[in-house]
């Protein structure tokens, strides 16, 4: 059936694939050794679609000591963590634990996620994100704000891993 139906896309020319045109430019000045004959630039237009990517709400400084619950919903693969008056934020990489600040990391440590049986491995996996967090912060990272401007403050030698530092 798929044979069939590539035989008469192939005859057709393809009808039902809508691609952008290509534009082909001579490049200046460059020539293929072989043939001498200019090469061509081909390029295409950009499309004319978005992709948008959603960023979670920002979660402010100190929020997590109201923090009711978080678990873990298994249909988006993302840490839910619901606080006071139904403000509630996602979680969508552990590594987004990173901006949180020292006390809201210790307040998700102290709470058990919630998550389903079927789930519960996985869940886990945002505790021990969790505690791993907490413990580097405590080691001498500081946290919070923006995950990209991290300050290490730490000793010349070799850490407990037998990094050098």
């Amino acid at each position: 059936m798929f044979f069939k139906r590539l035989k008469k896309e192939v005859a057709r020319g393809f009808p039902s694939m809508h691609t952008a045109e290509s534009i082909v430019t001579p490049s200046p000045g460059v020539r293929d050794p072989r043939t001498n004959k200019r090469m061509k630039i081909v390029s295409w237009p950009p499309t004319d679609k978005e992709k948008t990517v959603p960023l979670g709400k920002k979660i402010p400084d100190g929020i997590l000591k109201t923090m009711h619950f978080w678990a873990y919903d298994e249909i988006l693969g993302q840490a839910l963590i619901v606080c006071d008056n139904d403000v509630s934020f996602r979680l969508t990489d552990p590594v987004d634990l990173l901006n949180l600040e020292r006390v809201d990391l210790e307040a998700l440590a102290q709470s058990q996620i919630r998550s389903t049986e079927k789930y519960e491995d996985i869940a886990k996996g945002w505790t021990v994100a969790v505690t791993g967090v907490l413990h580097i912060s405590k080691k001498g990272f500081l946290l919070g704000g923006d995950c990209w401007n991290l300050k290490v403050y730490a000793k010349r030698g070799t850490n407990s891993s037998g990094l050098i530092l």
